[in-house]
C-alpha cells in the first residue's frame, strides 16, 4: 500500500472518531519512514487534537530539524502549543503578587 492510500486510511479512521486506530497506523508509519515529514506532522496535529501536548511537540520540533517546508506554521504550533504546557502547570494561585494578573508572571 503506498503512502497515499494509508494517509486515507488514517482520515477515515479520524472522521470515524477511531483515534487510537490513526495514532497506531501513524505510529507504525513513523517506524516504516523515520524520515518522512508528512508522517511527523499529521501524527502530530493527531497529538495535539488528542492534547497530548508534550508528544505533539516532539513531532513538530522533530519536523523542523528533518527539513519542513512550512517552518512558520510548523514555529507557530510549537509556540501555541509551548504556551498551553506553560500554563498548564502554573498556579494562579502561587503568586505572591496578588494585585496583579498571575497569568502575565514571568
Amino acid at each position: 500500500m503506498n503512502m497515499k492510500n494509508l494517509f486515507k486510511q488514517v482520515d477515515q479512521f479520524i472522521k470515524k472518531n477511531e483515534y487510537n486506530e490513526a495514532l497506531a497506523q501513524l505510529n507504525k508509519l513513523n517506524r516504516q519512514y523515520p524520515d518522512n515529514v508528512e508522517v511527523l506532522l499529521k501524527r502530530a496535529d493527531l497529538l495535539y487534537k488528542l492534547q497530548k501536548y508534550t508528544n505533539a511537540l516532539n513531532d513538530y520540533n522533530q519536523s523542523v530539524n528533518k527539513g519542513v517546508e512550512n517552518t512558520e506554521e510548523v514555529k507557530a504550533k510549537i509556540e501555541i502549543i509551548t504556551n498551553i504546557i506553560k500554563y498548564q502547570g502554573a498556579d494562579i494561585y502561587a503568586s505572591t503578587n496578588l494585585h496583579n494578573d498571575p497569568w502575565l508572571d514571568e
